[in-house]
C-alpha cells in the first residue's frame, strides 16, 4: 500500500500489485496440454503469489523463497522425476536470485530481453523474446527431434546389423572344371553349367549302318 501526504495529512492510499502479462495465461495452458507440470517459485508474499498464480491457471504456488530454497526445491523436484520414471525438470527465470536454480535444472531457461546477465550466464537456453509462448513451441520442436534423432539411429543399428550378418554368411564353394570357369565368367546360368557336366558323363550313342 502507498500512502500520499498533504500537508502531513493522508490525502490518498494506493495498493500496488504485481500485474502477470498477458500471454503468461496462454502459455501455462500451452504447457499443460503437452503434457507440462508448472510450478511457481518466487520470492514475493504469499497473498500476493497466489494472486498470481490463479490469474495465470498456477495451481502449485511456492512462496517466501530464497534463491537457496529455490535450489532446494528444484533439487527436490528432479529427485521426485527421477523416483517416478525419468524426466527432465526445466527452470525460467530472469533474475540473480534465479541463477542457482538456473544451474541446478535439467533444463534452464533465461529470458533474454529483461533478465539479468547472471541469469543469462548461468542458463543453457536465452530466449531473445519475453513472449512466454514460445516455450511449448520449443518443447514440442525438442521433441520432434529427439524422435526423429531415435528413429534415425533405430535405421542405421538395423542397417549395420544386415551387414553383419550377410558378411557372416559362408560364400559358395568354386568349381575346379574350366569349363564352368568359363560358364561364370561368361554369366552363363549355372543350370547349363550342370548340363554340360551331364553330356560329358553320358556314354555317346551311334546308330550302326
Amino acid at each position: 500500500v502507498l500512502w500520499v501526504m498533504l500537508d502531513r495529512r493522508v490525502a490518498a492510499a494506493c495498493r500496488l500489485s504485481d500485474m502477470a502479462r498477458g500471454e503468461t495465461a496462454a502459455a501455462v495452458r500451452d504447457l499443460k496440454s503437452i503434457g507440462v507440470r508448472c510450478v511457481m517459485l518466487t520470492g514475493d508474499a504469499r497473498d500476493t503469489a497466489e494472486a498470481v498464480g490463479a490469474a495465470v491457471g498456477v495451481t502449485d504456488v511456492r512462496a517466501a523463497l530464497k534463491p537457496q530454497e529455490k535450489l532446494t526445491e528444484i533439487a527436490a523436484e528432479i529427485e521426485k522425476v527421477e523416483k517416478e520414471g525419468g524426466g527432465a525438470v526445466g527452470m525460467v527465470g530472469d533474475g540473480v536470485n534465479d541463477s542457482p536454480a538456473l544451474a541446478a535444472a535439467d533444463v534452464s531457461i533465461a529470458m533474454g530481453v529483461q533478465g539479468t546477465a547472471l541469469a543469462a550466464q548461468a542458463a543453457g537456453v536465452v530466449l531473445m523474446s519475453n513472449d512466454l509462448r514460445r516455450l511449448a513451441d520449443a518443447v514440442h520442436f525438442a521433441r520432434r527431434v529427439r524422435r526423429t534423432l531415435v528413429a534415425s539411429v533405430a535405421v542405421a543399428q538395423a542397417g549395420v546389423e544386415a551387414m553383419a550378418a550377410r558378411s557372416s554368411r559362408p560364400a559358395p564353394p568354386r568349381s575346379n572344371d574350366p569349363t564352368c570357369s568359363r560358364a561364370s565368367r561368361s554369366r552363363t546360368p549355372r543350370r547349363s553349367c550342370r548340363a554340360r557336366h551331364d553330356s560329358t558323363r553320358l556314354p555317346s550313342r551311334r546308330r550302326s549302318r
